[in-house]
This record gives C-alpha cells, sequence and structure tokens, in this order.
C-alpha cells in the first residue's frame, strides 16, 4: 500500500476557471428596543422575526427593510416597542 497521493495538474499555459463566489452585506442599521408599560401592551400584538445568526436581534414585524432591533436585554414574550416605527411587538 502505497502513502503517495496524486494530484491531477493543469497544463502550463492553460488558463483556469476558477469561480470565486462574493457576498456583500448590505449596511445594516441597529437600534435598541424600549420598553413598554403594561398598559400599553394589550391586544393581539405580533412578534419580532428573529435574524438567522444574530443572537438578540429581531426584525420589525412592521417594516420589510433590513433594520434591526436589539432585543438582548429582554425575556421573550416581552412587549418593546419598535424604535423605527414606534409601534410596539413582542420579543419571540
Amino acid at each position: 500500500m502505497s502513502n503517495v497521493a496524486t494530484a491531477s495538474a493543469t497544463p502550463v499555459g492553460q488558463p483556469t476557471n476558477v469561480v470565486q463566489e462574493v457576498k456583500f452585506t448590505p449596511a445594516v442599521s441597529v437600534l435598541r428596543a424600549s420598553t413598554v408599560p403594561p398598559e400599553k401592551a394589550k391586544g393581539d400584538l405580533p412578534y419580532g422575526i428573529p435574524v438567522p445568526g444574530q443572537k438578540g436581534m429581531v426584525t420589525s414585524p412592521y417594516l420589510t427593510q433590513e433594520s434591526y432591533i436589539d432585543v438582548s436585554g429582554f425575556a421573550p414574550g416581552s412587549a418593546v416597542k419598535d424604535p423605527y416605527t414606534g409601534k410596539i411587538f413582542l420579543v419571540p
């Protein structure tokens, strides 16, 4: 049994077709949610939308743009104020 690895090389003079995927992350603004008095947190409120891979970050259930809201200091189910719209939502 041989421990020699074989590799195929590209002959000199032949171009290689290397494709590199580059992902650009657009600038995203991040604002902190604020507390809401219990008397204002009434009714059927929507939940913030968790940001994949970003613990404690959500997007507003009221906006469609890429604006993150930091809810890291709030317990799940807490009512918080959306800093972009002023509307109230629940922490997931």
